[in-house]
């Protein structure tokens, strides 16, 4: 059953939202919105899509990596998505479509010592935000930074509680890694 304001309302009610959409068990697109659009995408599959594919096989809420829009624009995004179901059958996904920019937004006010860079990348190792100079999508090759496994400092250190500080295999940089928590 179309959902017209309960998508409006999901995609008005969230800042970092700029689209919403509703599919069929098979991936097509039954409803959606997104403000000032004018193309009518009812009909169309996402059932390529990881959004629609990854929760309907497992049954769990989904978080992408970052894509950049197809039908509804062009704009750097990831996907938040999950199942819905009738009669205790999958019977499609509801999924919101995060605008990138609006969530990198607060990091902008980011301070960071002198020489210091921060990448937030995707598991895919594409760029969502950087205090350097990488595009939003580009892949970031971290090979030069491969973690010296052997050089690894104040692990399990009352100075250092949230991670072991390691150095890169040329010992030029210190590397941390943190996971997000709800992310794979």
């Amino acid at each position: 059953q179309p959902q017209p304001i309960l998508l409006k309302n999901l995609v008005t009610s969230t800042p970092e939202f700029i689209s919403a959409l509703l599919t069929n068990a098979d991936g097509e697109v039954l409803d959606y919105y997104k403000a000032f659009i004018d193309q009518d995408i009812r009909g169309d599959s996402v059932a390529h899509r990881a959004y629609f594919q990854q929760p309907r096989q497992t049954g769990l809420p989904y978080i992408s990596d970052v894509f950049q829009g197809k039908r509804l624009g062009n704009d750097w995004l990831f996907a938040v998505s999950n199942t819905y179901t009738k009669g205790g059958q999958f019977a499609g996904v509801i999924e919101a479509s995060v605008l990138l920019t609006r969530l990198t937004e607060q990091f902008k006010t980011l301070t960071l010592p002198r020489g210091s860079h921060v990448l937030l990348l995707d598991t895919a190792q594409r760029n969502l935000w950087s205090s350097q100079s990488f595009a939003v999508g580009q892949i970031v090759d971290l090979a030069w930074l491969t973690p010296n496994q052997q050089r690894r400092y104040f692990e399990r250190s009352w100075f250092n509680p949230s991670a072991a500080v390691t150095l890169s295999s040329d010992s030029h940089y210190l590397l941390g890694k943190q996971d997000i928590a709800g992310t794979r």
